[in-house]
């Protein structure tokens, strides 16, 4: 099973874009050229998550769309903010068999995957950068591993 954390790529400023915030041109590209580089890889996306905000949304449909699952992005029963615990999360990462990639906010990706591979949430091991993805494998042991993070600026174009 592969979790592909996402840290959701650049969204408009929500004063250029009300009442809905979405992906800026440059975060659209980003997300086309990761799903590319992930599909380009061989690797199947089970499931599209997204915490329910408007630019996670945009991110995780757009990332579908580019996948080749267009309509497949789903929101995460349980809410995903800076202030939020994230055990549900982790359960459910943890808990399934699916290959899961999830947009998220930035602190939400860094503390998940902190607590994918050590158990607690600081210090945050990727740093922060709008798009940068965290592909992680969990073993049959249950043991994550970080398998690469690239950042949308690392990516072909």
């Amino acid at each position: 099973m592969r979790a592909y954390i996402i840290q959701h790529a650049e969204a408009l400023p929500r004063e250029d874009n009300p009442p809905v915030r979405t992906l800026s041109e440059k975060g659209t590209e980003d997300t086309r050229r990761l799903a590319e580089y992930i599909k380009s890889g061989g690797a199947t996306i089970d499931r599209f998550m997204h915490v329910g905000s408007d630019w996670t949304k945009d991110n995780a449909e757009k990332f579908a769309k580019f996948s080749g699952a267009e309509g497949k992005a789903t929101e995460t029963p349980y809410i995903l903010t800076r202030e939020t615990d994230i055990t549900d999360f982790i359960n459910d990462l943890n808990a399934t068999s699916d290959s899961v990639m999830a947009a998220t906010p930035s602190d939400v990706a860094m503390r998940a995957v902190t607590r994918l591979l050590t158990g607690r949430e600081d210090p945050v091991i990727p740093g922060k950068e709008p798009g940068l993805c965290s592909c992680l494998e969990r073993g049959d042991d249950g043991v994550w591993t970080l398998l690469w993070v690239v950042k949308p600026d690392q990516l072909p174009g």
